[in-house]
């Protein structure tokens, strides 16, 4: 009964909306991950709380207010975020070729605190101009980041956490939508 465009935080208790929360973000958002006291939003948004924010922001997890200097933003959709096991890092997947200002092809990582880009480059998934390899989903382990990606056949791969070497990769008959 209470109006909210396309974000809301909800009470686990009671499913009520919450009244503090108003992040209003100006188009689809399509991933969430919280660390601490923020939430990452990423999707196909241009602002979020009529301030431009380019697919990518920083929200007060209670009130949904932009984190101030927060930089992270894609050229494209981001369809999955991911942080890792210590809550520095913020890996980024989707159907962008430049993240926080630097190329990187459909993954890659900021700062969780600055938004920044990252020095985690992996190779991307595959080479296919007319169909390029978008990742749809993400999970961050100990010792490797896993993207679910579309594409020619689609595919599972496995990257080094440390380097961005890619470890190893699955191809399959359709696209791996979640990991």
């Amino acid at each position: 009964g209470t109006a909210r465009a396309r974000l809301a935080l909800v009470s686990m208790s009671t499913g009520k909306p919450s009244t503090t929360f108003l992040p209003r973000p100006a188009s689809t958002v399509t991933a969430l991950e919280r660390v601490g006291g923020r939430v990452f939003l990423g999707g196909y948004f241009s602002a979020v709380n009529s301030t431009a924010r380019l697919r990518l922001a920083a929200v007060d997890a209670s009130t949904g207010a932009l984190v101030p200097g927060w930089v992270g933003q894609a050229d494209s959709s981001v369809y999955s975020l991911q942080a890792s096991a210590d809550g520095s890092t913020l890996y980024v997947g989707g159907q962008f070729r430049t993240l926080a200002g630097q190329s990187r092809d459909y993954l890659g990582a900021v700062s969780v605190s600055t938004g920044a880009a990252t020095s985690w480059r992996p190779p991307a998934s595959c080479e296919d101009v007319s169909s390029p390899c978008y990742v749809w989903d993400l999970t961050v382990g100990d010792t490797a980041v896993y993207a679910g990606v579309a594409g020619p056949g689609g595919r599972a791969v496995a990257y080094d956490v440390a380097t961005a070497a890619k470890l190893w990769q699955t191809t399959t008959d359709g696209d791996v939508q979640a990991v």
